[in-house]
């Protein structure tokens, strides 16, 4: 499994851990649950930047969200 992989499967334990719709966790990072869906279920479609930048406004530990170290931290 590629790093992208990794990332979009630890964007999906994030959304599972914190008991939310992935509906809900778009709006929160400022997507549409269709672009974040689109992301998250495609083998061809990277985490786009804007992605990214949402997960950081949420206080997501991008050396979790990158490598798989340390917390994932984010606060909703």
């Amino acid at each position: 499994m590629g790093n992208d992989q990794e990332i979009k499967k630890r964007i999906t334990e994030l959304i599972n851990s914190k008991g939310i719709s992935i509906t809900d966790f778009a709006e929160l990072i400022g997507t549409t649950r269709n672009n974040l869906s689109v992301v998250l279920n495609s083998d061809d479609k990277w985490v786009s930047s804007s992605i990214l930048r949402g997960l950081t406004t949420l206080g997501v530990d991008m050396n979790w969200l990158f490598y798989g170290t340390g917390s994932m931290d984010g606060e909703l």
